[in-house]
């Protein structure tokens, strides 16, 4: 994906992701190389003194704010804000920032009020109509999963791969968590796939468990877990899904 087409993000963005890749390269020593990246894993500026790929450091940045996510708030250490790789022969840090403003600061209050508790998103809760909003998407996650060979299913953030609502067993928690890896793979490639459109659902079939995974609401994403082999009504599945999706974007 190209700058001139990446969704969300303005000329004006970009030109102040350039002039703070260029101060930071600039203003602190020994630095190899900056990169600038949406949270999904699409780079927006770089300043290198070495020769990087920026397509690809943003990519695996994107991983490893999502892991640093989930382990902060799993450990009760609130909001993580940076990850730090130590090798051999130096640093690789990769530091989470917002701005005010647009679907994305939208998406980062839902982390934060559920950092803030030190706690997975969907124990969280704001003051107001959200803890009734979150027993709405509750109940209606409670009602796919009471249909016959669903074993989950679970409300995910697109952007960094935390849950935000789980009904299911907790074991299968985690595979919710890495199954948003699966669609930030196919937007990564975009330049490629594109063509044929933006996605609409993956569905992936391993020896014991079908992960099917549709957008649900703004940065939002709907992953339910099957058992393989058994049949399930994916119409009633598909309308409950449907009617979901307008509860999870007032989250």
């Amino acid at each position: 994906m190209t700058e001139q087409n990446m969704p969300g993000v303005s000329d004006a963005l970009r030109a102040l992701a350039r002039s703070e890749a260029e101060a930071i390269a600039q203003d602190i020593s020994g630095v190899r190389a900056v990169v600038i990246a949406t949270g999904d894993g699409f780079d927006i500026a770089v300043a290198a003194r070495a020769e990087v790929d920026p397509q690809r450091i943003a990519a695996l940045a994107s991983s490893m704010a999502a892991i640093g996510a989930v382990v902060s708030a799993e450990a009760g250490l609130g909001r993580s804000t940076s990850v730090t790789v130590g090798t051999d022969n130096g640093f690789a840090v990769v530091y989470a920032a917002t701005y005010d403003g647009g679907p994305r600061h939208q998406r980062d209050r839902r982390t934060r009020r559920a950092a803030g508790a030190g706690e997975l998103p969907h124990r969280g809760g704001r003051a107001g109509a959200v803890p009734m909003i979150d027993a709405q998407v509750r109940a209606g996650l409670r009602a796919i999963v009471a249909q016959p060979g669903i074993r989950a299913s679970s409300l995910v953030d697109l952007s960094t791969g935390m849950v935000l609502l789980w009904e299911g067993p907790a074991g299968l928690l985690p595979v919710a968590e890495a199954a948003s890896d699966y669609w930030r793979l196919c937007n990564r490639q975009e330049q490629v796939l594109g063509v044929l459109g933006p996605p609409l659902a993956q569905v992936l079939m391993h020896a014991d468990t079908r992960v099917t995974i549709v957008r649900c609401g703004e940065g939002l994403l709907l992953v339910t877990l099957s058992k393989e082999g058994e049949t399930v009504d994916w119409n009633r599945w598909k309308r409950s899904a449907q009617e979901l999706e307008p509860i999870a974007a007032k989250l």
